[in-house]
């Protein structure tokens, strides 16, 4: 602790049990009520949406092709879990990476937003153990922020302030705040194959385009 930056999807867990300690309800009800409907998304946590959602190819783990594949299986979408179980549209990501960048304005408490996009991390070196890492690392509440990243799954001329959030299922939601002259720009890109597979020829290429 204090050492080094590691990303680990047991934090949004423990998240999730404060949330739930702070609401007394639990999480994907608490989820619902306090981000979702007041932001107008299309989300489905531990419960099937209406249409069958899109499936995630590439290497699943030992449970791909069974039951209780990741992503793919009505088990692992009954489980709710609060790092990777939101089902949403594109436009439900863009809501949530411009919820951060301000939009709508009365959503987030100005001094919190600033600390949310803010690095959190004092310059400490670290980031996707064993897969990406960074000197430095910085990360703000929630959200990675982009800093001077190399290489990122964003586009090299994105901003140093621009932040987000890139999935395991291969989804991307992106803003940055200084792009189309200063007017901001935010994105998602629903990828549909596993995170470490082609981010490079795809998630940057698709990100440039869409910054314009």
């Amino acid at each position: 602790p204090g050492s080094r930056v590691t990303y680990s999807n047991v934090d949004f867990g423990l998240l999730a049990l404060v949330v739930e300690a702070c609401t007394r309800l639990p999480f994907a009800t608490a989820l619902t009520g306090l981000v979702l409907d007041p932001l107008g998304i299309e989300g489905y946590l531990g419960v099937e949406p209406p249409r069958a959602p899109a499936r995630v190819a590439g290497k699943l783990g030992e449970h791909e092709g069974t039951d209780r594949e990741p992503f793919n299986s009505l088990f692992w979408r009954s489980l709710a879990l609060p790092w990777a179980g939101l089902l949403t549209t594109a436009e439900g990501a863009l809501a949530l990476v411009r919820a951060f960048a301000g939009q709508p304005a009365d959503f987030l408490p100005a001094d919190l937003r600033a600390a949310a996009v803010s690095d959190q991390t004092g310059g400490l070196a670290g980031g996707f153990t064993g897969y990406m890492e960074w000197q430095p690392c910085p990360w703000g509440l929630g959200v990675e922020l982009l800093g001077r990243k190399s290489p990122h799954m964003v586009p090299a001329s994105a901003s140093p302030a621009s932040f987000g959030h890139s999935g395991y299922s291969g989804c991307l939601a992106w803003a940055d705040p200084h792009a189309a002259n200063g007017e901001g720009v935010a994105w998602a890109v629903l990828g549909g194959t596993r995170h470490a597979r082609g981010w490079a020829t795809f998630w940057q290429p698709v990100g440039e385009l869409l910054r314009g």
